[in-house]
């Protein structure tokens, strides 16, 4: 099974979102949308959107919490002075015997978030079987 993946969601008005993605911060940059570019639902977007995936090098859990919070801590000062809506969204894996996965998210890395005025998500993701993929696919059809 995969280990957690975590992704930064910023979105403001500010042009300070823009430039997080502009390599103020480390990561992978997955999407930066600007005001007025056209969002999935064909609408002008209002504000500005990024999504920067962590470099979390990580062989289990407990290491890529670890990452997180010192990747938080190395760009407190960029995160701390971009006024706009924060959220650090940790992706977690299910294989598909699993029917629950818990993940404790530890103190010192929930402290540095409220500093931040950063929200938490975590969004966990079943991975289907080779065989549960193609009985859905052939069923759309």
């Amino acid at each position: 099974m995969d280990t957690i993946q975590a992704v930064l969601i910023v979105a403001g008005e500010s042009p300070c979102v823009l430039e997080l993605a502009d390599g103020k911060l480390d990561g992978h940059v997955k999407q930066r949308n600007p005001i007025g570019s056209i969002s999935a639902t064909g609408e002008p977007s209002t504000k500005n959107v990024i999504f920067i995936e962590l470099p979390l090098n990580a062989e289990n859990d407990r290491t890529a919490l670890f990452d997180a919070e010192k990747w938080l801590t190395r760009n407190r000062t960029e995160l701390d002075n971009c006024d706009a809506q924060k959220t650090l969204e940790f992706y977690t894996f299910l294989g598909s015997n699993a029917g629950s996965r818990i993940l404790t998210i530890p103190n010192s890395l929930v402290r540095i978030c409220g500093e931040l005025d950063l929200d938490v998500a975590n969004q966990a993701i079943r991975i289907m079987t080779e065989t549960e993929y193609n009985e859905l696919r052939s069923s759309d059809g």
